[in-house]
C-alpha cells in the first residue's frame, strides 16, 4: 500500500521500511510530522492534515515535540482513522511511541567514551543537581522553594541553576562552538563536544555529575494530559544516577513501561500520580529532604543493580526499531 509523506523525515521512515510513497498525492495511508514551530507553521500544516483525514484510510501523525498548544490541538483532532505517535505518552487515549529524543541522544554515547570520566559511585560532597532550564511554572516553583526559609540551607549542598531567570548555563569543559554560533544562546544549540556534533542539551555534564550524587529533573512540560520525555532524563540514566522528575502525571509509569526501573523502595513515588502541581512538589520536596540526609556513596552503591539496568536499557534498546515495528503492525 502506498503512503503519502508530508516531509523528508516521513519519507526517510518509509524508505527504512521499504514502503512505496508519494510526496504529492494523498494516498490510503498518510504520514505527517508535527512542525517544530507549531505556532507559526501549524495553521497551513493542519489544513493538509484535515484534507488527508477526510480522504485517507489511516493518518499517522508523529509528534517528536509535544507542548501544551500541540496537545490542545490533538485533543480536538480525535478521529477513528488518526493515529498519533509521541515521544512519551498521551494519558487520555492510545498512542504509538517513538522515543526520538532518546535515540538522538544515546547515539553519541554508544561507544562509552563520553562516559569514561564519570565517577557514579564515588563519595560526593553535594547531593542533587537541579538544572531548571528555561522559564516554566513548575521550575519557578522549585526556585522559590530553594530561596524560602528554611530551605535556603540546601543551596550549600546542592547545585541549582535557572537559565530562565538568571541566564546560568553549566560550562562543561571540552565544548567548542561552531563558527555560525560562536557563543551559547540556547541549550538546543549545536556544539562540538569531544569530536561529536550534538545539541548542548545532550551533553552529559560530567564535571557537574562528579560533584553531585543525584538528579532532580524538571522536564519541559508539566501538563497532566501527556508526558513528553526528552534528553533531560536520558543524561542521569546514562550516568547511573538516582533521579526524581517534576513534570506531569504518569511519567514514571511510562518509564517503567519502557523497561526502566524507578525507586519506590527508597522514596515516595506517589508524586507521579498526584494531579495537583503543588501537592506533587510537596511529596518530591519531602523525598528531597530525606535524600539529602543520606550518605551519597552508600545510596548509590545500594542502588547499583537498578542504575546499571537503567543505563543498559537506555543504551541497548533500539528505539527506532521499536517505533518501526509499531508502524508495520498498523500499516
Amino acid at each position: 500500500m502506498k503512503v503519502y509523506c508530508d516531509n523528508d523525515n516521513c519519507k526517510w521512515h518509509c524508505r527504512q521500511l521499504n514502503l512505496d510513497y508519494s510526496l504529492t498525492e494523498i494516498q490510503p495511508i498518510a504520514l505527517f510530522e508535527v512542525p517544530w514551530d507549531f505556532k507559526s507553521d501549524g495553521p497551513n500544516w493542519i489544513q493538509r492534515v484535515k484534507h488527508a483525514q477526510q480522504r485517507s484510510q489511516l493518518v499517522i501523525i508523529i509528534c517528536n515535540e509535544i507542548h501544551d498548544d500541540t496537545y490542545k490541538w490533538i485533543e480536538q483532532f480525535r478521529y477513528d482513522n488518526v493515529q498519533f505517535v509521541t515521544c512519551g505518552e498521551l494519558n487520555q487515549f492510545n498512542n504509538l511511541t517513538y522515543m526520538d529524543w532518546f535515540q538522538r541522544t544515546v547515539k553519541h554515547y554508544k561507544d562509552g567514551k563520553l562516559l569514561e570520566d564519570l565517577q557514579p559511585y564515588a563519595y560526593k560532597e553535594k547531593c542533587f543537581d537541579v538544572l531548571l532550564g528555561r522559564t516554566r511554572k513548575h521550575r519557578s516553583r522549585i526556585w522559590r522553594w530553594f530561596h524560602t526559609a528554611p530551605n535556603e540551607r540546601h543551596l550549600e549542598y546542592n547545585i541549582l541553576t535557572y537559565i530562565g531567570t538568571h541566564k546560568s548555563f553549566i560550562n562543561e569543559p571540552g565544548v567548542r562552538f561552531t563558527p555560525l554560533q560562536p557563543t551559547l544562546e540556547h541549550t538546543i544549540q549545536e556544539v562540538i563536544y569531544k569530536g561529536h556534533r550534538m545539541s548542548y542539551s545532550q551533553i552529559v555534564p560530567t564535571s557537574l555529575y562528579n560533584q553531585t550524587a543525584y538528579s532532580l529533573v524538571t522536564e519541559t512540560t508539566h501538563h497532566n494530559g501527556y508526558c513528553f520525555m526528552t534528553e533531560k532524563i536520558v543524561k542521569p540514566i546514562l550516568a547511573e544516577r538516582f533521579f526524581m522528575v517534576y513534570t506531569g502525571t504518569g511519567y514514571l509509569a511510562k518509564l517503567r513501561e519502557l523497561g526502566f526501573r524507578t525507586f519506590s523502595d527508597l522514596v515516595d513515588e506517589s508524586y507521579d500520580e498526584e494531579p495537583d502541581l503543588d501537592k506533587r512538589w510537596q511529596i518530591i520536596a519531602q523525598n528531597f529532604n530525606y535524600m539529602c540526609m543520606m550518605q551519597t556513596n552508600f545510596v548509590q552503591e545500594s542502588l547499583k543493580p537498578i542504575l546499571k539496568h537503567n543505563k543498559e536499557c537506555m543504551l541497548e534498546t533500539d528505539w527506532l526499531a521499536q517505533f518501526h515495528k509499531q508502524l508495520t503492525q498498523i500499516i
